[in-house]
């Protein structure tokens, strides 16, 4: 008996929506590639609330680069600008070793209008000089989504 009651009461705090989702991609080697879309799929089951959005951008200091630039598709449609470091190279962000961390604010306040699953499309938009697209970006660790309900 004991023991269906902690599955009961286990279910029941599993099936708890908290009303945030948080998840990250890491990339292999700490390399981006430019055909290599992160995508993240997540739920939104209450319509009547607004949520706040934030990008974390996990990265090591050896980046070569000042900004990220990225392009975002599907829930959210943007480009996105965001400085790593500092003109002189000093890393911004939190972290005390070699490894920062940045976190931007990507939508505040926001509505959805229909419940259920949703998707946001994530792509490094890295250029240098006369070359397309930067087709191995360096560096950086992971991305990871953070959806929150708004207070």
């Amino acid at each position: 008996m004991d023991r269906l009651i902690f599955v009961f009461v286990f279910c029941f705090l599993v099936s708890c929506d908290t009303g945030t989702y948080e998840e990250y991609r890491s990339f292999k080697n700490d390399i981006w590639h430019a055909d290599s879309v992160v995508v993240f799929e997540y739920s939104i089951n209450d319509t009547t609330k607004l949520y706040n959005i934030d990008l974390n951008v996990r990265y090591t200091i050896d980046y070569k680069f000042q900004n990220l630039f990225l392009f975002l598709t599907g829930s959210l449609k943007d480009t996105l600008d965001i400085k790593l470091k500092e003109k002189d190279g000093t890393p911004l962000g939190k972290g005390l070793t070699d490894i920062r961390e940045i976190t931007v604010n990507i939508a505040e306040n926001k509505k959805y209008e229909k419940r259920g699953r949703h998707v946001l499309n994530i792509e490094q938009a890295m250029r240098y000089g006369d070359e397309e697209s930067i087709l191995q970006l360096e560096d950086i660790k992971d991305v990871g989504l953070i959806i929150f309900e708004h207070e």
